[in-house]
């Protein structure tokens, strides 16, 4: 399975914070909307350097993946140490 593009789980722009010294954190809440697909078993997490195309900069697999319906929520955090 691709990419999911709809039902408000598509790319979006996170919220970045700094956790001190060469430490940040990019965090974002999807909520699922309703829409043609009943649920989505979310796998996989990707940050990338665009809201189209651009560069896959990190990917994580997501250990026992939450399958979400309409009205739930997945927070991701990227937590990025620069050394």
């Amino acid at each position: 399975v691709g990419e999911i593009t709809s039902q408000g789980l598509e790319r979006a722009q996170g919220t970045a914070t700094s956790g001190g010294t060469g430490q940040i954190t990019i965090s974002k809440t999807f909520t699922m909307t309703s829409g043609a697909n009943p649920s989505f078993t979310i796998n996989k997490a990707g940050l990338f350097d665009s809201s189209s195309g651009g560069t896959l900069v990190a990917v994580a697999l997501i250990n026992n993946p939450p399958t979400l319906q309409e009205g739930d929520s997945i927070t991701i955090n990227w937590q990025i140490n620069i050394t």
